[in-house]
């Protein structure tokens, strides 16, 4: 039987409230992918609203940590352990907003022999990793910072009517 660890997160406090669903529904689509596969779960991993956007993933694990988020250390002991054969996550940009932390994730994941099933691509393995890190991290990356340059044009725009640019 296969074994699998699944990955859920989201970026912001925002997103994890409970009348959000986009962590449960991450979870819920990577449990029906592998239950209706017959994998074996052996952890989910969720990060409640933490930023994935980092170049090291060290440093990641330690900030988050402090946060009461473990799931990068528990990523960390699943590679070192390699006890897994599938990671499942919703798309590449759940676990990275950087070019380098997605690479890096892909590549210790592809290292141990495992594979990833990204439920918006389909399978990541050893065939196509390095084609997936290009054109993953380069979305990961390119979302966020189209994200961060249109919420700068519209606090300009606020600040330009007099509005306020503060919560």
């Amino acid at each position: 039987m296969l074994k699998c660890i699944i990955w859920c997160a989201v970026s912001s406090q925002a997103q994890n409230e409970p009348d959000k669903i986009s962590l449960p529904q991450q979870e819920a689509d990577s449990r029906a992918l592998a239950e209706g596969n017959g994998w074996e779960i052996i952890d989910v991993l969720r990060v409640p609203g933490h930023s994935r956007r980092y170049i090291d993933f060290h440093r990641l694990a330690s900030d988050a940590a402090k946060k009461g988020v473990d799931a990068f250390n528990r990523l960390h002991e699943h590679w070192e352990a390699q006890d897994f054969d599938i990671m499942i996550v919703r798309d590449g940009d759940r676990f990275a907003r950087t070019q380098a932390l997605h690479a890096y994730v892909v590549e210790r994941t592809i290292k141990i022999k495992a594979r990833i099933y990204s439920l918006q691509d389909g399978w990541i393995d050893e065939r196509n990793y390095r084609m997936w890190i290009a054109m993953g991290g380069y979305k990961a990356a390119g979302d966020i910072d189209r994200l961060v340059k249109a919420r700068h044009k519209a606090m300009d725009a606020r600040a330009e009517r007099g509005l306020p640019i503060t919560s």
